[in-house]
């Protein structure tokens, strides 16, 4: 049986895989700044624990106290539009204690699985060709930046001191459980606009192209490389397909009956234009039937419809 501690697990992917997770013999621990008995939504088989991920001789103690095996972390305060001074506060509040905590993982051989971006690493690609994990990085965003500085810490880690390690490079995950109120997420923020019946704002000509994933799709697949102890690897997690921003936004007017009022801004100079996920190492160590872009949206849409208020 595996103990695991989730960092940054109360969020919407980490639900998503807890729950997942959870139907296997585990025991799951999620380390949290604002845990409480009474905002426990996981029931009485994952325990909450209150703390953060600076707070590296608490962590010491649950891994010691629980014989934590794995750890994973998903915790970030950064969107791909973040500022400098949003990076300088994710390098002092999330780099620096990840960079300790991978350490102590190190120290510790527990696994550190680091759920990284399965595009702001790498970087534009005007050729269209598909990404590989072995492709060079050239982030251009402090948010790809951030996460290219975390995983070449784990790679170092790994090759000083054997570090057991997995890297997960998700494309864009969405579904029921993300904000539709917020800033990141086409599907999910096109979603909220309609219901509130704004204006949709897209930065560009809406010819870029991305890879997207359904939630559910992504938690099975994280769930199925932990169960199986997958180590030592950077991972692309997609679908293997690409859609532009226009594709997306005619698709979801295929299935919300709401006029769409869509107006276009000029690109952001940190967005990159065009990700295509490489996936034939994921499909080689996983089995999975994704759910269509169609299905996935229109589950989202009826899950918004039944909880909105």
């Amino acid at each position: 049986m595996s103990n695991i501690l989730f960092i940054g697990g109360a969020g919407f992917i980490g639900s998503s895989i807890i729950n997942h997770l959870s139907q296997y013999n585990m025991r799951i621990f999620i380390l949290d700044p604002h845990a409480s008995e009474k905002n426990n939504k996981f029931g009485r088989n994952i325990q909450l624990l209150k703390g953060s991920l600076s707070e590296i001789d608490l962590i010491k103690d649950i891994i010691i106290s629980n014989n934590i095996s794995k750890i994973i972390h998903l915790a970030s305060c950064m969107i791909p539009s973040s500022d400098f001074n949003a990076y300088i506060s994710e390098y002092e509040n999330i780099i620096l204690p990840t960079i300790r905590l991978i350490k102590l993982c190190s120290d510790y051989k527990i696994q550190f699985i680091y759920f990284s971006s399965g595009g702001t690493v790498y970087g534009e690609n005007p050729s269209l060709t598909l990404i590989e994990e072995i492709s060079v990085k050239a982030p251009i965003s402090y948010y790809g930046l951030s996460k290219d500085m975390i995983e070449s810490f784990i790679l170092f880690e790994n090759r000083a001191n054997r570090l057991k390690y997995l890297i997960l490079r998700p494309s864009n995950p969405y579904g029921p459980g993300q904000n539709i109120h917020g800033q990141q997420g086409l599907i999910a923020v096109t979603i909220g606009k309609l219901l509130e019946n704004q204006e949709i704002t897209i930065w560009g000509d809406g010819s870029s192209i991305r890879d997207y994933i359904y939630i559910d799709d992504l938690a099975i697949i994280v769930t199925q490389l932990i169960v199986t102890d997958v180590s030592n690897l950077t991972i692309n997690i997609g679908s293997g397909k690409g859609y532009t921003v226009n594709q997306i936004l005619s698709i979801i007017r295929e299935i919300i009956p709401i006029k769409m009022d869509v107006k276009y801004l000029p690109d952001r100079k940190n967005d990159v234009s065009n990700v295509l996920l490489d996936t034939s190492l994921l499909n080689n160590l996983v089995r999975i039937k994704f759910t269509s872009l169609e299905e996935g949206i229109l589950r989202f849409y009826n899950y918004e419809l039944e909880n909105h208020e």
